[in-house]
């Protein structure tokens, strides 16, 4: 399975810029942002396989950011992801408030408006956070 970043490294030295490596961010959030956060949002959904991320990351992420932060995780997603969160709590060793085909577009708003920190792949989420 091919990630967005992969795609975006290979449509690159297709064009000449040779030296680009794909190196996973780091997030940090300053301490001032992180004040009255309670909570961090994972989204594992996509509109298409190849866009989703591994739920191995997911879970391992949900554990760093619950053994850093102290924050509950929450899961969201659209109808028919449901599955998804099944597996990611069957993964993930930290308790998830699974929210997946339960929230419509303006509890979504509000979950991620609210949220601490939200990971999410190629989603609605991950607009309406930027």
């Amino acid at each position: 399975m091919e990630f967005e970043l992969e795609r975006n490294a290979k449509f690159l030295r297709k064009y000449g810029l040779t030296d680009v490596a794909i190196k996973a961010p780091t997030l940090t959030l300053p301490q001032s942002e992180q004040e009255g956060r309670k909570y961090y949002l994972l989204v594992p959904g996509a509109s298409q396989g190849g866009k989703r991320w591994p739920f191995d990351r997911f879970a391992r992420l949900a554990e760093q950011i619950s053994a850093e932060t102290g924050w509950a995780g929450v899961l969201c997603g659209g109808p028919g992801e449901e599955a998804l969160g099944v597996e990611l709590l069957a993964t993930s060793s930290v308790p998830l408030d699974n929210k997946i085909g339960r929230t419509d577009i303006s509890q979504l708003i509000d979950l991620v408006g609210r949220a601490g920190l939200v990971v999410t792949n190629d989603t609605a989420a991950a607009h309406l956070s930027s």
